[in-house]
């Protein structure tokens, strides 16, 4: 009887500190800080990441991967109808090879006007400030040769997307836009 209850008492002990050791394998891993991040809206989830220091390195519709430079944590985020359904720990390699190509593209986004002028697209600036519009942010190269400025008015909650030219600054079109297109999609990033 003493040995059965024994033999419980250690299989009860093992399953604690294996318990205990895999919350400190996560902790350490960085997983603990979003884990909560489970069955949240994906919006609120994001501007969590962007607080505790992540930077997103990889997206597609149904996932997204998060790197966090200070404690080397890898995170993948799963998405499912605009909301987070899981939080995965992966090696940090994972988001590595994607690091400096995310970065080099978020680098060419800037708050507000692009800083480059010329007669057409300063007419154009003009033109939609009269409209009410400010402009949102910049993006260097939308497309070979092409830079674009993403004006959003905010009383008609209406989006513009004014391309020009990048060898010569000229004004190439305004276009309407998705509103949710006047979101800054790397605001912590702009210069």
């Amino acid at each position: 009887m003493k040995i059965i209850q024994l033999d419980k008492f250690l299989s009860a002990l093992i399953l604690a500190l294996t318990l205990a050791a895999t919350s400190a394998w996560a902790q350490s891993n960085g997983a603990s800080d979003v884990a909560d991040l489970a069955h949240t809206d994906l919006a609120a989830g994001k501007k969590k990441m962007e607080v505790l220091g992540y930077e997103i390195v990889y997206s597609t519709k149904k996932v997204q991967h998060w790197w966090n430079e200070g404690s080397k944590t890898c995170v993948s985020l799963g998405i499912e109808r605009k909301e987070i359904g899981g939080v995965t720990t992966l090696d940090k390699a994972e988001c590595e090879k994607h690091l400096d190509a995310a970065r080099e593209v978020y680098a060419g986004y800037s708050n507000g006007q692009a800083n480059v002028h010329s007669p057409s697209l300063d007419r154009e600036r003009e033109k939609l400030s009269g409209q009410g519009y400010t402009a949102v942010y910049s993006l260097k190269h939308v497309a070979p040769g092409t830079g674009a400025e993403y004006w959003s008015n905010a009383e008609s909650k209406k989006c513009v997307v004014m391309d020009y030219q990048t060898n010569d600054n000229a004004w190439v079109k305004t276009a309407n836009a998705k509103p949710r297109t006047c979101v800054n999609p790397a605001p912590g990033k702009s210069k």
